[in-house]
């Protein structure tokens, strides 16, 4: 087991003191809207001990680090562990399933992926779990109920 150190992503919409409190330190001055923990590659946690990113980690033996399904995830970590602090309303993100993202990052003009809409062709099924009092949408009417 290793210790991994978090990343904190900064979007308008953060609060100022839920993350910085959560992680008993002073806050800044932007807002802090996500912690992130796992192998994304726009910010992947570092192995505490080694400063190596999980996902050079989980690369050099993805067996090892996922265990006997890894092939089923391309050797990658197939989730990431997020910490929202909501101060003000997001916009809104849709959130393709395998199927959605595979077709998507395939017919994608070639574009540098950061600047597309699907950086991944694995689906972006999220799980929700609320500590504080959050409205969430979800879902979207067929067409032709609307």
């Amino acid at each position: 087991m290793q210790l991994l150190g978090e990343n904190v992503q900064h979007y308008h919409w953060g609060d100022y003191d839920y993350i910085p409190n959560l992680q008993g330190r002073a806050a800044g001055i932007e807002p802090e809207a996500e912690l992130w923990m796992g192998a994304h590659t726009k910010s992947p946690s570092r192995v505490l001990d080694t400063n190596q990113s999980l996902d050079e980690l989980i690369s050099l033996n993805p067996e090892q680090a996922l265990g006997k399904h890894a092939e089923d995830f391309n050797g990658e970590l197939p989730y990431i562990m997020k910490i929202l602090a909501i101060r003000s309303p997001l916009s809104l993100q849709v959130h393709p399933n395998d199927e959605q993202a595979t077709a998507g990052y395939t017919d994608e003009p070639n574009l540098e992926k950061e600047n597309g809409s699907y950086f991944s062709p694995r689906g972006k099924e999220e799980i929700v779990c609320a500590i504080t009092d959050t409205d969430i949408k979800f879902g979207f009417r067929p067409l032709k109920d609307i």
